[in-house]
């Protein structure tokens, strides 16, 4: 399960959104296009030393492996995380 404040942040990302998108383009409501997404992931990347084969859906399922790892529940993390 996540913590109370977790769950308070993820609450309040929630209701602040004005896009169902998890990578909102900053001039519209429309997601930004993956190659840019995939671009900036890289950058970060490299600047981290991470190995850039990982991509941005490996990103995702390694930050819920570890939450769950961590004892978080998945189903309850899930609600918050866009698919």
């Amino acid at each position: 399960m996540l913590s109370k404040q977790s769950l308070a942040i993820l609450k309040r990302r929630k209701e602040a959104a004005t896009t169902k998108f998890v990578f909102p383009a900053e001039c519209s409501s429309k997601p930004y296009l993956p190659t840019l997404v995939t671009r900036r992931v890289r950058e970060h990347y490299e600047a981290l030393g991470v190995p850039v084969n990982l991509g941005t859906h490996g990103l995702r399922h390694t930050a819920l492996t570890q939450l769950a790892s961590m004892g978080c529940n998945p189903v309850a993390f899930c609600r918050y995380v866009p698919d």
